[in-house]
């Protein structure tokens, strides 16, 4: 597999909100913390590396599914450099790169 053109790539979520739970702050004077009632949607960032890439490439979805997936999926193609040899893609086992629409686009 040397010299194989290899591409690395994933994916993390942002929640925009905040819980009492998951605030820091100091025990001997703790901040009165207003919480926002309303949950926005969160934020997933897909970002992928590899030297058969013209650029790394990265997009902003809106969450961490099989139709998001393939979108970035479609960026990374177009990114690649040779297209003729079959670049392997290293990715985790999250279902959203196991599932119906990533089989179906790879």
């Amino acid at each position: 597999m040397a010299g194989a053109p290899i591409i690395y790539m994933d994916e993390t979520s942002v929640h925009v909100w905040m819980t009492k739970s998951r605030c820091w702050q100091p025990m001997d004077s703790p901040v009165n913390v207003p919480l926002n009632r309303t949950r926005h949607k969160g934020i997933t960032v897909f970002g992928a590396i590899g030297a058969c890439l013209k650029e790394p490439v990265m997009m902003l979805g809106e969450s961490t599914n099989g139709v998001e997936f393939v979108k970035f999926l479609e960026l990374v193609v177009a990114q690649v450099e040779h297209p003729s040899r079959k670049p392997y893609l290293v990715i985790d086992n999250a279902r959203a790169h196991l599932g119906p629409e990533a089989r179906r686009f790879i």
